[in-house]
Order: structure tokens, then sequence, then C-alpha cells
């Protein structure tokens, strides 16, 4: 599947369908706010395609693209490369592979085993997520990120989210300051052929010059507070590509922001970023194993309410995974020309 063909077809015909209601030359003031402003990325055509294999009728295709217009457009240039055949109910069948290979699957219970043979000694304040949490996680990293977005990047990883990514077929490399994390991930890595590259990396120091713009996505469980959000972030816009479609995964407690999360949508807005999904308390953390619980205290609260303080080594707490997806490649001078093209619905 040549995507780059593919692509180029369909925004020829969309370019050709849509200004029908707006005719203009070629390289004319006109037609380059087109190219600015409404030109589908190659990006997101790419995630369309991918998106297909969890959809399967053209009902369920507009619900990803947004209009019946650029559904049929999208379906017609598929079908003329001899992609996919239509049925009479809407429906269709592949008719050549994605280009994308999974990883032999493996019993969960194994990988689990292992995982949890690595004791964290959480030397730098590692909080980590159970094992469930992680393989969610996975799940929709994988859902998220077409075949042409082969490269990811996990900013620490404690918690061992690349292992289960892994699993998947796709590109990793982890980088982490806890040399005894990389070592464990390295070792499951080499043990289950994972194709997983590990890296010595501070977010409190700029990114080698070997590592940057180089990842379509990043993926971290940062430190919450002002200054760990920023190193985190300040460390994505260095490793990301800097082109539209990269994106951020990043596990945050909304609730412990509070107000902050405004802040931090504007932040990441204002670097081009667009927050797409949110999966509330998606990944779920032992409270038994915050490093820095003082746990007499607990316990004597749930005396108080006559609670057996058994039950705090029961107790979890939650983060939620915001997605954000880079909608700009650079910042524009405002204001500009603009024409409010309207699409066909």
């Amino acid at each position: 599947m040549n995507i780059t063909q593919l692509y180029e077809e369909f925004i020829l015909l969309d370019e050709l369908e849509e200004q029908k209601k707006l005719p203009f030359k070629r390289n004319s003031p006109t037609h380059n706010i087109w190219l600015t402003w409404n030109r589908i990325h190659l990006s997101k055509f790419s995630s369309w395609i991918w998106q297909m294999k969890n959809c399967g009728t053209i009902q369920d295709i507009i619900r990803v693209i947004g209009t019946l217009h650029m559904t049929l457009r999208f379906l017609h240039v598929l079908k003329r490369n001899d992609l996919i055949e239509m049925n009479d109910n809407g429906s269709w069948n592949w008719l050549q592979p994605l280009g994308h290979t999974e990883q032999e699957t493996l019993d969960p219970a194994l990988m689990q085993s292992e995982i949890q043979a690595f004791i964290n000694k959480r030397e730098f304040g590692q909080f980590r997520c159970t094992w469930e949490s992680s393989l969610n996680r996975a799940q929709i990293l994988h859902d998220s990120l077409s075949p042409w977005q082969s490269e990811l990047f996990f900013c620490g990883d404690d918690d061992f989210t690349s292992l289960a990514t892994a699993e998947h077929g796709r590109r990793i490399t982890v980088g982490d300051v806890d040399e005894q994390v990389l070592q464990t991930i390295q070792k499951i890595a080499e043990k289950f052929h994972f194709p997983i590259e590990s890296t010595s990396f501070d977010v409190r120091k700029e990114t080698p010059a070997e590592l940057r713009n180089r990842f379509h996505a990043f993926h971290c469980d940062p430190l919450d507070n002002g200054s760990g959000l920023d190193a985190w972030l300040t460390r994505a816009f260095e490793l990301l590509t800097g082109q539209i479609g990269d994106q951020i995964f990043l596990n945050v407690s909304m609730d412990r922001l509070g107000p902050r999360i405004s802040d931090l949508q504007q932040f990441l807005l204002s670097n081009g970023f667009a927050l797409t999904y949110i999966h509330h308390g998606l990944s779920k953390y032992p409270v038994i194993d915050e490093p820095y619980l003082q746990v007499d205290p607990l316990t004597d609260r749930l005396g108080e309410l006559n609670v057996d303080k058994a039950e705090l080594d029961k107790l979890v707490i939650y983060t939620d995974l915001l997605i954000f997806k880079r909608v700009q490649d650079r910042q524009r001078l405002w204001p500009q020309d603009y024409i409010d093209f309207r699409r066909q619905l």
C-alpha cells in the first residue's frame, strides 16, 4: 500500500469537488489559503485508513471522518486502487493488508510474572500503575497510531507500558533515569524478541541530538507539579518530529490538577497541540506503593472511621490518559488572509 500515492489522489479529488463552490486558480492567494487551512494532512488521512479496522459500515466511517462527502471520496479512492470491495449494504472487504504486522500474542500471565519479579526501589519517586493499566494504555496507543507513525518514545517507564505496547509490533525507545528500570526492560525485551531500544534519559536535561525530532508519539506518566510537567513536555517538543500528527499521551489526574488543567491545555495549544481524547480513570495505582506515603496517619484515620487498617492495601487511585495531537506545525502570524471554506456535509 503506497500511502503517499493514495493521499495525493484523495486531496486532488477533495480539492476539485469542494472548490466547485468557490473556483480559484492554483497558486493564487485563494488557493494558498485553502492549502493552509483546509487541505487534509497526510497524518489525518493515514489515521482514517487505520481506524477503518474498527469500522464496519459507511456510517462508522462518517463518524471518523466527519462528513459524508469526504467519506465517499475516501472510499472511492480506496476502491479505485483495489484496496477494498464494497458491498451493497455499505460494508466492505479488504483486498490488501494494512501493512502492519503484529507480534505473536503472549500469555498475559507469563508477561505479568516477569513484570512482578521487578522490585521497584522507588529511588526516583516512581509510582507504578497495575499491569492491567499498562495493557489498557498499550491498546489505546496501538489504536491511536497508524502503522505510518512508527516511532514511539516512552519518557520514563517504571510501569512497563513499553513492553505491553511492544506486543503490537511497534518500534519503541525507552528513556529513563533509573538504570534498574532500563536493564529490566531490555532483559524482558530480549527474552520475548521485542523491538525495544533503551537509553539513559533525564528529563531535567536537554534531549541529546541523536534523539531530537525523531518520534511520532511521546508517552509519559510525569510528576504533576509545575516544574515536572514543564520538564516532561519540553522534552516532548524536542523529541517529536515537529510535524502535524505528532501525539502526546499524558497520564495525569485532572482532579489533582484542578484549575491548572486549563493552563496545561493552553500551554499545549500555544505549541500547536489540541486535546483530542480523555480516557478518564484509565490507570490504577495501589495506594500502598506510593513512594512518599505516610502510612501511620492513614491507618489512624481509617481506625477513626472503624475501618480495618488492612483495607489500605486494597485501595487504588486513578489517573486519566489525555491525548494531544499536533494540529499546527508552526505558529502563524495573526491576523492574516482567511476565507471560510464551508465543507459539504
